[in-house]
């Protein structure tokens, strides 16, 4: 088992949150689009 260390854990968190902003910005994007 990986032992994460919790700044490590923040930024894994902050990064995934970030990439899941963006997708959301995206799929809104192209169906503003369409």
């Amino acid at each position: 088992m990986y032992c994460f260390s919790l700044l490590e854990l923040v930024q894994l968190v902050k990064k995934t949150m970030m990439t899941t902003i963006d997708t959301h910005k995206v799929m809104r994007f192209s169906n503003a689009r369409k």
